[in-house]
């Protein structure tokens, strides 16, 4: 029993308190048991929390690593990893020009880029039947072309290439500023012109925001002729809200008439 006033453990049956002198009635409170925790059990238990704060430790550190990546890094390492392996449509999508409006720019240019300006629509598709024949592809009209290329190009670049891995890392990247972003956006529409494509009917430069100079290296391992590692540089712009690729290059592939 113990003390109600002062606290102090009090022997069974006595009437006042020894140190206090308060009198002691039969209801005085009784200490609850106390659970006896052996040395081993609370190494055990400060092991267990150190071994969950270090998950969680990991964890957030995974998360801000991720969270605080930089978008325009992350389009031009995607573009990069996408074009080395021949993934034409993902590598199109990394750009300002998506992979459904370079495909309907290229359909309706292909006649004109192939040559084929005097042949009637009959007439073209014989002549690309002939071209795809080689790689067992076959269009049955013009709006096949654009996947028929694509299918094309990546047979023949498996073929060539075979199974190989890439890694790609960014080195520098450096902002541009107002002139720099235009210089580039017009080398980019010559770049189109050659496809005999007016890009600004697909391409609206007023709303790019932001832009940077990415230069990565490209390693690839796994290649006939050895390990190989190349350095490019990139131009990633802001453009409608996210971080798209300046760059024909991907479409570039599909010159094969």
């Amino acid at each position: 029993m113990f003390c109600g006033k002062c606290g102090t453990e009090i022997q069974a049956g006595a009437g006042f308190c020894p140190n206090c002198g308060e009198a002691i009635s039969a209801s005085a409170p009784t200490a609850p048991a106390q659970p006896v925790q052996s040395k081993g059990s609370t190494s055990k238990s400060k092991a267990i929390i150190a071994a969950v704060l270090a998950v969680v430790i990991v964890i957030a550190a995974v998360v801000i690593g991720v969270s605080s990546a930089k978008g325009y890094e992350k389009a031009a390492v995607s573009y990069l990893e996408a074009s080395a392996v021949g993934d034409l449509e993902e590598a199109l999508d990394c750009t300002v020009m998506d992979f459904d409006t370079v495909k309907e720019i290229f359909t309706e240019n292909i006649f004109g880029s192939a040559g084929l300006d005097d042949a009637s629509e009959e007439e073209a598709i014989e002549s690309f039947n002939d071209f795809f024949s080689e790689a067992g592809v076959e269009i049955k009209s013009k709006e096949d072309i654009f996947d028929a290329a694509i299918e094309v190009y990546q047979k023949v670049f498996r073929e060539e290439m075979g199974d190989f891995t890439v890694d790609v890392q960014v080195l520098s990247s450096t902002e541009l500023d107002e002139d720099e972003i235009f210089d580039y956006v017009d080398d980019f529409g010559d770049m189109y012109s050659y496809y005999d494509m007016d890009i600004y009917d697909y391409f609206e430069p007023g709303k790019i925001k932001k832009a940077y100079e990415v230069k990565c290296r490209v390693k690839a391992e796994g290649l006939d002729d050895g390990p190989m590692s190349q350095t490019t540089e990139l131009i990633v712009v802001k453009y409608k809200g996210k971080w798209k690729v300046l760059s024909s290059d991907a479409l570039s592939a599909l010159d094969v008439f």
